[in-house]
């Protein structure tokens, strides 16, 4: 790649505000998964996954070669599974794995099923923070937006990587502590995951970052990648929030079955109580899918009515590039697909609450 430019990132702790959106974030994230389980993991369960899965994340960028260096060799999508795989999808998810396992060995006496699922969840999270932070620093011309950005959606990717883990984390404390193969092939799959979600954007973004986003060049590396972000992109979203399903009802199940007896009278007002709170959560989804459902649209008809114009332009034979206007409502538009969909995810999850 002699004809690009070097790419460099900033390293270091981020402006106050970019750390702190971070922080926020972060705590957000942890409440709704707090919230969504039935009984709510023990908080020093939560500190303990979330400090090693910071810890451990420090110590992998110090030990990886240096991002900037790493893209520098990626030249086609080949080059790029093998930076995703032993760069990304295997180490990542190892640090999330061995943060969680750590949590949950540490705390076995008091540890359920369920909450192993939680700490992989929290270990997750304390990646993310430190990940989030390193982008907020890397570009700090945007800082507070890669903070905010990715303190939602970068951290809940990461964290549905780890509700594969998460599962087979469950499943060695259900075994009794006896399956500790358990572990090791859900950090393989967790990885697979990972890396096919990333791999089809690494080469456009090495693109974008060595050529100055050139739309030649970009649209030459999209296209050759596009049939590897069809299937790597949706794929972590189904599995992970299908196997979070399957958790929340695990739990909720479990719950049930030690709380509430259909031969205990006493039981029948605090069950009905239950079930009364579960519609208030289910009612509350449904708007927030609502909600999100139409912010979604209304950005899509915005994408779709700027696209027209803009090709009625060249038709014209008039100058192909967008007014200002354009440009800033085009990015508030593709902003607003991204919060129509994180809404509407929001929303799905807290239609599942137990």
């Amino acid at each position: 790649m002699n004809d690009t430019a070097p790419i460099q990132f900033q390293h270091g702790i981020p402006p106050l505000p970019s750390l702190a959106a971070v922080l926020a974030c972060a705590a957000l994230m942890v409440t709704l998964y707090q919230v969504l389980f039935p009984r709510p993991a023990r908080w020093y369960v939560v500190a303990l996954a979330l400090v090693l899965g910071g810890a451990l994340t420090v110590s992998l960028t110090l030990l990886l070669t240096p991002t900037g260096e790493r893209l520098e060799e990626i030249h086609d999508l080949w080059s790029a599974l093998r930076i995703v795989v032993l760069t990304v999808g295997l180490p990542e998810e190892a640090v999330k794995g061995v943060a969680a396992l750590v949590t949950i060995v540490v705390f076995r006496r008091v540890m359920t099923p369920a909450m192993a699922f939680q700490a992989a969840l929290f270990a997750a999270l304390g990646f993310a923070v430190v990940e989030n932070a390193l982008y907020a620093k890397a570009f700090e011309s945007a800082s507070l937006l890669i903070a905010l950005g990715r303190g939602f959606i970068a951290s809940f990717i990461h964290s549905l990587m780890m509700m594969i883990q998460g599962t087979f984390l469950m499943r060695l404390v259900a075994s009794g502590w006896r399956r500790w193969d358990l572990p090791i092939i859900g950090w393989l799959l967790a990885a697979a995951a990972h890396a096919g979600f990333d791999w089809g954007m690494l080469q456009p973004l090495t693109v974008y970052l060595t050529k100055g986003g050139d739309p030649m060049a970009m649209e030459a590396a999209v296209m050759q990648a596009l049939p590897v972000l069809i299937v790597g992109i949706p794929a972590p979203f189904i599995i992970g929030l299908w196997l979070f399903r399957g958790a929340l009802r695990q739990a909720g199940d479990f719950e049930r079955e030690h709380r509430f007896s259909e031969f205990d009278e006493s039981s029948a007002g605090d069950l009905a109580l239950y079930k009364a709170r579960l519609a208030r959560w289910r009612r509350a989804g449904n708007i927030v899918m609502t909600v999100g459902g139409v912010v979604l649209l209304g950005s899509v008809v915005t994408v779709i009515v700027l696209s027209v114009l803009m090709a009625q332009r060249v038709i014209a034979g008039a100058a192909p590039q967008p007014e200002p206007q354009e440009m800033l409502t085009g990015t508030i538009a593709t902003g607003g697909i991204v919060l129509g969909i994180v809404v509407m995810l929001l929303g799905l999850l807290l239609r599942w609450k137990r």
